[in-house]
């Protein structure tokens, strides 16, 4: 009779066992053995030898098995775990064709055993085949490899859930597309119908509603229709009733020009958007364009243009801080570089912020100029990690990444000189640019052929189609934006431009910056020249001139909001006189009532100032935002 040595596995009244312990006793050998008879492990003492109920294992035929033996188990799950790559593709390849309750997981996993028993242990060859058995076999296994964190994860309730999830979203790439064709075919041409006819009565429940419904079909088309209907949303919510309406009306348009199956884009280029932080903080006292910052937790407490107003809550003091400030105070100066993002109209950037973060990048600003444009600026020495996490952003897609330069340099050529004036040639444009003393004049579409270019700008100079004339009160005005105004007065070198966005006040312009365009409706007209930086000097991008705008619109914002700020604080000091009078001065009027009537007539008239200069710059805004 064979001799056993403990783990020995062995087969134990037919069931199969392993052998847990051996002693010897007045000469004879007992043995411990654990085995499983179908129903579950079960242990059995102090077996003599020479009974022959444990015998060799191999000794006997295949044991038809309903789940999986556990003790088969230990050797299947190191088998298993050294070719864990070609059963994850095999468990994998089956989720792909999964109907959605595991079934086909099942029956690979069953496959996968029977292949293993096959090849390394053949007494476990005998399982249930490919039916509902053969499923509920594949199912315990999955249990135990569950159990084991063995390919399927530990974690969760699902029994379907792999250890590496972005294989098995490759896998399920083109389930998901055929669902995506399914839907846009289904669902998309109902919503479109909707759309032509939706206004504001309906009220903001439904427009938000229909708005989430197109947000389902998951579809970059669909995003760019409901753009229009969101902006509306936006406007509804910002108290901008008329704005909404014509926004509803785009989307009107927008459902029934896809309909007729044009293509259109999304609403929201061009759109700038301030992102502001809540809470914030500042470790070390600071001063930004001239402001001083104390340390201290600051909150928000209600958004201005540009940026917001913010209580340090350490020091009691109210701020007015501009958005694109806020990360400089929370870091240290950085060693800038630049990427420019395009982005998608459904973009979180809070998707962005997190997975730098959580790449141990600090210190960066994120600034969300419009929905298809976000700059990103922090150190070089986390440039190429940060580019990395971008390209992994299905809604992001990097346009320029520059270290300490944003745009690309484009190149200015002068092809001809006549009386002053220049053709200049730019790269990578089909305009053509007539400067006088580095200023734009004139511009026009190439022909391609240089010497006609040449010809055309000699008759444009020739023909005294540049010629100045002395501006005088009554001459129009077009401005960049293309808006007509009327020369009001003319002192010195300032020509004062009275435009119908700006009633309250005058636009001056330098006499120098004003160039003679011909007649409108009886006047002469004059058009406002802009700056332009020619062959001789430094180039020029359209991207940085674009840049050069924004800057200014922000350091615009900021005399906005400190106007705003100051208009807000004069009238807290007006109520506050109006309680000091009502509560000290004579009824019947005496010196207290005259000091408390001097200084709230002179708040008011400080009021009134303020006011007249913020209807001023207020006007300049919107023009700075047309641009």
């Amino acid at each position: 009779m064979k001799q056993f040595k403990k783990g020995d596995k062995v087969k134990y009244l037919g069931s199969p066992g392993v052998i847990t312990n051996v002693k010897d006793y007045n000469g004879k050998t007992y043995y411990s053995v654990s085995y499983n008879k179908g129903t579950g492990r079960t242990k059995a003492s102090d077996i003599l030898s020479t009974d022959g109920s444990i015998t060799e294992l191999n000794e006997q035929r295949p044991m038809f098995q309903d789940t999986p033996n556990e003790f088969a188990y230990l050797d299947f799950k190191k088998w298993a775990y050294k070719n864990r790559s070609a059963v994850k593709n095999i468990l994998l390849k089956a989720l792909k064709d999964n109907r959605g309750d595991g079934t086909y997981l099942f029956l690979a996993l069953r496959q996968v055993w029977l292949a293993w028993a096959n090849k390394k242990a053949k007494q476990w060859s005998s399982i249930p085949n490919k039916g509902p058995q053969g499923k509920d076999f594949g199912r315990a296994l999955a249990v135990m490899m569950k159990k084991d964190n063995l390919i399927i994860k530990r974690s969760g309730n699902k029994l379907t859930t792999l250890e590496n999830k972005h294989l098995l979203s490759i896998y399920k790439l083109n389930e998901r597309i055929y669902k995506l064709n399914e839907k846009l075919a289904r669902g998309l041409k109902p919503l479109l119908q909707v759309g032509t006819t939706i206004n504001k009565k309906v009220g903001e429940d439904a427009l938000l509603k229909l708005s989430d419904k197109f947000d389902r079909i998951d579809d970059e088309n669909a995003d760019n229709i409901a753009s229009h209907l969101n902006m509306a949303i936006e406007l509804m919510q910002d108290g901008y009733a008329g704005q909404a309406t014509r926004a509803l009306k785009a989307f009107n348009k927008a459902c029934k020009d896809v309909l007729r199956g044009k293509s259109i884009k999304s609403a929201f280029e061009g759109v700038n958007e301030a992102k502001l932080p809540k809470r914030f903080t500042v470790k070390t006292k600071q001063t930004i364009d001239g402001t001083i910052y104390s340390p201290g937790d600051y909150a928000l407490k209600k958004k201005r243009a540009g940026g917001g107003i913010y209580l340090n809550m350490d020091k009691g003091e109210m701020l007015g801080v501009d958005a694109r400030n806020i990360t400089k105070l929370e870091e240290d100066k950085l060693t800038e570089s630049m990427i420019g993002i395009q982005t998608k109209a459904n973009f979180k950037p809070n998707q962005l912020k997190g997975e730098l973060e959580r790449a141990g990048i600090k210190g960066f600003q994120m600034n969300r100029l419009s929905v298809t444009m976000t700059a990103l600026k922090l150190d070089k020495k986390d440039f190429e990690k940060a580019k990395k996490i971008i390209d992994s952003i299905p809604t992001a897609k990097i346009q320029m990444a520059k270290e300490n330069n944003l745009t690309e340099r484009l190149r200015f050529s002068v092809i001809a000189n006549q009386d002053g004036y220049q053709l200049v040639k730019k790269s990578n444009s089909s305009r053509l640019i007539i400067s006088k003393k580095g200023k734009s004049v004139e511009d026009f579409t190439t022909s391609g052929d240089e010497k006609k270019d040449i010809i055309q700008f000699y008759k444009i100079v020739k023909g005294g189609k540049l010629k100045e004339a002395k501006i005088r009160k009554g001459d129009a005005i077009k401005m960049d934006d293309g808006e007509y105004g009327v020369v009001n007065k003319v002192k010195g070198k300032v020509a004062y431009i009275k435009l119908p966005s700006m009633p309250g006040s005058f636009h001056p312009i330098e006499a120098d910056r004003i160039t003679y365009k011909g007649k409108h409706k009886g006047k002469d007209l004059y058009s406002e020249i802009m700056d332009y930086t020619g062959a001789g000097g430094a180039p020029k991008t359209e991207a940085s001139s674009v840049w050069k705008v924004l800057d200014a619109k922000w350091k615009l914002q900021d005399e906005v909001m400190d106007l705003e700020y100051d208009m807000k604080m004069i009238t807290k000091d007006l109520s506050q006189l109006h309680k000091d009078m009502e509560q000290e001065a004579e009824p019947e009027g005496g010196p207290k009532a005259t000091r408390y009537g001097r200084e709230i007539e002179k708040k008011e008239k400080e009021y009134k100032k303020k006011k007249v200069e913020f209807k001023k710059l207020m006007a300049k805004l919107d023009r700075m935002e047309q641009y």
